[in-house]
Parts: C-alpha cells; sequence; structure tokens
C-alpha cells in the first residue's frame, strides 16, 4: 500500500449506505482499533508496516459524549457525539448497532455538520432524529463526558482499497475530573474490500507490540464516569428468515460466536469475576459446535482449522474456569457448614491463590497476539467466505440450500448422536456422561442457532428447559470429577489439615453426585419422550 495524508478532524461524510436498525437510513464504519504503550505507538508510527516515514496530518480532537442522566441511549447501544478541532466545523455523530450480524468491528454511523458543540437532533434525517428522541423519552441530553487527543493519521492505498491508520494521544475526562490514558492505533476502511483492513491488522499485529482493543473511546468513558465494571456478556438470538442460504446461515453463526467472544475480552480484562472465563469458553464451544455441524455437509479444512484453535484456547482458559466453578461450589456448600473441620480455610485460601494464578494466565492469553490473530482472521474468513475455498463442486451446490433444510437435517443429527449416547445412562462411566453432556450442548446449541427458523417459542422453551435440566445434573456430576482431581492436586504437599478439609469436600461432593443420580434417571427419559419441536 502507499500512503498519503488524509482528511481528519470529521470523518468523511459521504460513504456507502445502508439500513440500520428500525431501517434508519445510516452510513457504516468498518474499523479495527488497537492499544499500545507510548513507546509501542511511536515504533507503530514509524514501522514501513503502517506507512512511517510518510506525511501524516496532525490534529487536535475535542469530542463530548452525550446521554440523558439516565444513560437511556446508552443502553440502548447509541452513542451520541459532538467533535471539534482547529479551523474545521463541529460534526454530530449517532453510532449503533450495525443491522444484521454485523460482527465486532462494524457499526451503524451518521454524521451532520453544526455550528455549536451542543446536540441539535433536527438536523439528522427525519426518520433518525425521531428514533433517538424516542429512545431517550423525551429527557434532556446532557454531556457525559469528553476525550482530548492529538491525531496523526495518514492513508494507505492500494488495490482499490483505502485505509486511514489513526495514532491517538490523548485523555477522557469526566466532569469531575477523573481522566484515562489514551493510547491508541485505530484502522478504518474508507473504500475497498473490507479483508485488506482484516489482513493489514493482521500483519501490524504479528510485527508490532500492540495488543487487539475491542473497546471503543465511548465504552471507556462512560465506564470511566460510572465506575462499574464491564459485565459478560451471554449468547444472543441469532435472527433468522426463511429465505436464507446455508452459506448465509454459516456466516450468521460465525458472526454471532466471534461477537460473543470479542464483547468478552473487557470483563476479563478488567475484572477478576469468574463469568467472563465462562462466557468466552461458551462462545468458543459455540464455535466448535457450529464448525462440527457444517462440517457434517461440507468437506471444508478451514471450518476445521477454526475448531481445532477454537478448542485451543477454550483448553488453555480451562484451569481458570475449573477453579471458579470449585471456588463457587464450595462457598455454597460445605465451606457454610459449621461442622466444616479446621483446614478448611487454609485449603480455600489455596485454592484462591491458584485461582488468581490461573486468571492471570487467561488474561495473558487473551492479550496475547495468536488470539488478537485469531480473531481477525475468523473475521477474515467470515467476510470473504472462506468456507467456500476448495470445495468440490458437490459441496459448493450445497451452500445454495435453504438454511432451514440444513438445519433440520443437523438437528436430527444431534438428536440420534444424543440418545444414543445415554442408552443405559446410569451404568455409564465418567467418561462417557461427560460425552453425554458434551452431546447434550452440541444439540442445545443447534437449537440455538437454528431456532429462528422454526416459530414455536412455546415448544422451544420447553424442550431448552428439559435440555437445561439434563446439563444441570450432567455438569454438577463432570464438576464434582474434576474438582476431585484439583483438589488433590491443591492439597498436595500441604499440612494434615488441608489434606483432611479436602478428603471432607470430596466427600461432601460424592454426596451431591449420589443426589444427582436420583435425579438423572427420570430427566433422561422425560426428554427421551419429549417430540422434537422441528418435525
Amino acid at each position: 500500500m502507499t500512503a498519503r495524508s488524509g482528511k481528519f478532524g470529521s470523518k468523511k461524510l459521504t460513504g456507502v449506505s445502508h439500513v440500520a436498525p428500525d431501517g434508519l437510513p445510516s452510513e457504516f464504519e468498518t474499523e479495527v482499533k488497537f492499544a499500545a504503550s507510548p513507546e509501542g505507538l511511536q515504533q507503530a508510527f514509524l514501522s514501513p508496516q503502517l506507512g512511517g516515514g510518510l506525511a501524516a496530518r496532525t490534529q487536535t480532537l475535542r469530542s463530548i459524549y452525550f446521554d440523558t442522566a439516565e444513560r437511556r441511549l446508552l443502553s440502548r447501544g447509541i452513542v451520541l457525539r459532538l467533535r471539534k478541532s482547529a479551523g474545521t466545523p463541529p460534526v454530530m455523530t449517532v453510532k449503533m448497532p450495525a443491522a444484521g450480524h454485523a460482527g465486532p468491528f462494524r457499526r451503524s454511523e451518521t454524521e451532520v455538520r453544526v455550528t455549536a458543540m451542543a446536540p441539535n437532533l433536527e438536523l439528522f434525517d427525519s426518520k433518525l432524529s425521531r428514533h433517538i428522541l424516542r429512545m431517550t423519552g423525551g429527557l434532556p441530553l446532557e454531556a457525559q463526558f469528553e476525550t482530548r487527543v492529538t491525531r496523526r493519521a495518514r492513508q494507505l492505498e492500494s488495490n482499490d482499497s483505502a485505509i486511514e491508520i489513526a495514532f491517538d494521544e490523548g485523555q477522557i475526562v469526566t466532569s469531575d475530573g477523573i481522566q484515562l490514558a489514551i493510547c491508541e492505533i485505530e484502522l478504518e476502511l474508507k473504500a475497498g474490500d473490507v479483508c485488506h483492513l482484516y489482513d493489514l491488522a493482521s500483519r501490524a499485529a504479528e510485527s508490532l507490540p500492540l495488543r487487539l482493543d475491542m473497546v471503543s473511546k465511548s465504552e471507556k468513558g462512560f465506564r470511566l464516569r460510572s465506575g462499574v465494571a464491564p459485565a459478560a456478556v451471554k449468547a444472543k438470538a441469532i435472527g433468522l428468515g426463511n429465505s436464507l442460504t446455508f452459506d448465509q446461515l454459516i456466516a450468521s453463526v460465525l458472526t454471532a460466536g466471534l461477537t460473543q467472544f470479542a464483547s468478552n475480552w473487557a470483563p476479563l480484562l478488567e475484572s477478576d469475576a469468574a463469568e467472563p472465563v465462562h462466557q468466552l469458553r461458551v462462545s468458543l464451544r459455540r464455535l466448535r459446535s457450529a464448525c462440527k455441524i457444517f462440517g457434517w455437509s461440507l468437506n471444508c479444512k478451514s471450518l476445521e482449522v477454526l475448531r481445532t484453535e477454537a478448542k485451543r484456547i477454550a483448553t488453555a482458559l480451562g484451569e481458570a474456569r475449573a477453579l471458579d466453578a470449585l471456588q463457587e461450589d464450595l462457598n455454597q456448600g460445605p465451606m457454610t457448614s459449621a461442622s466444616r473441620p479446621p483446614g478448611c480455610d487454609a485449603l480455600m485460601a489455596r485454592l484462591q491463590e491458584r485461582r488468581a494464578s490461573a486468571h492471570i494466565h487467561a488474561k495473558t492469553l487473551i492479550g496475547g497476539t495468536a488470539t488478537t490473530l485469531f480473531v481477525l482472521k475468523l473475521q477474515t474468513m467470515i467476510a470473504r467466505h472462506g468456507w467456500r475455498d476448495g470445495l468440490a463442486a458437490s459441496d459448493a451446490a450445497k451452500l445454495m440450500l435453504p438454511g432451514r433444510d440444513v438445519a433440520v437435517d443437523a438437528l436430527n443429527k444431534l438428536l440420534s448422536r444424543a440418545r444414543k449416547r445415554g442408552r443405559k445412562l446410569l451404568s455409564r462411566s465418567d467418561e462417557e456422561r461427560h460425552a453425554l453432556r458434551i452431546a447434550l450442548k452440541d444439540l442445545r446449541y443447534g437449537i440455538e442457532f437454528f431456532t429462528g427458523f422454526f416459530g414455536h417459542p412455546r415448544q422451544v422453551a420447553d424442550y431448552l428447559s428439559l435440555l437445561g435440566t439434563l446439563q444441570d445434573i450432567l455438569g454438577a456430576h463432570n464438576d464434582a470429577v474434576t474438582s476431585s482431581r484439583l483438589l488433590q492436586d491443591i492439597s498436595a504437599g500441604g499440612e494434615t489439615k488441608i489434606t483432611y478439609a479436602a478428603g471432607y469436600f470430596v466427600g461432601w461432593q460424592a454426596r451431591g453426585k449420589l443426589v444427582g443420580d436420583a435425579a438423572l434417571d427420570g430427566a433422561w427419559k422425560e426428554f427421551k419422550a419429549s417430540k422434537p419441536f422441528w418435525r
């Protein structure tokens, strides 16, 4: 790519149009952002990879973010900003989630020039103005915080694509004087093939000391103002239309999995809570299930590569998740007993130390280059529908099949697989029960992927409830098996009272396994007797 200095202070006010949520006309931005140290930022600025040595324009940008006192816009994913730079009129911008399954790097964006640093919603398209007013409930808009940034930017152009690279240093400042330093690099597609953006981002991540940053300046500002750490994000429903092809279905499901994975980075990195680790593993499990399900119909190497890499990351997060589950289980059970042995507190202290170390490892993993490349390569694969590559003609033809037909076939296979693994269930070994649990998870995820094709929400909810009961019972059994090994490991080499406490906990969990077995048989029979809603 060649480089040139771009137009800054406000983004170009014309561009590709699309329809945002609620049918609102809008443009969109596609952007990859990295966090860096000041030294890393300067290294990146000078790097040939990002046009180092070529001219860049420097500007000081002041941006004020507005919302109601109750932050009604934020609760709906809407950001309203006014930005001013020297010598140019202010620009008012509204951003919101892009339509459909846009992924973590694309947002709807609409901009208009204004005469003052105060919001005037009437300057937007009338439909958009009414939408924002409706979201505010008619309450007044108030300044929430501002950003003060020195931006150096240049534009790289090649193969009919243009990418603006902005090197930002500055602060987020709240009205009560709280500040947060900003040191970021933003790569934004201005024109051309989005895959060129992700390719450039991947090369930068491989060669420079950068960390993929999934949190926008606006999100950082609102969190700074509230003092509340970001919460873990569960999987969201995938809206599907009956006209969707198999090819489009793959893109929708993989995008949903990637979005959930990326959405849980900040909750993990900014807290020591257990739920972000769990939801990261859930998102990876859903991606692996999707690759398995789609792989039944397609002989596709790229899906298998994705599945393998998702498993690698999930396995690396496994110890943190297992220790989280063990700590939660023990705190809700034996630690509340007045008759617990004296070594319990010492054992729990060892567990907490081990858990803290596992969470540090999890944060390092998520902040590492390999995980950044996993995200960018998966996004590239989705953007270019990479599962089409190298397919035999017969498999390529399947991509044009109705997605609903593929879903029905997949759910039938998933159900058959689960029923087979559940035969003579109570006599099954721990490993065989775990295999059944995995099969039930795959079935549950398949239902959640495809439920938009079938309607019947009450039947779907009832069926998922049956699956959930079975998964809870089998999950508790598997946790007890895993916990027994963990407790032996944690107590090894400790005082006798610590070993005794570990045995006390193992015995308590063994009792739980017996109670679970009593409920398992009935739950399995009820599940087998239920009618699959998709038939």
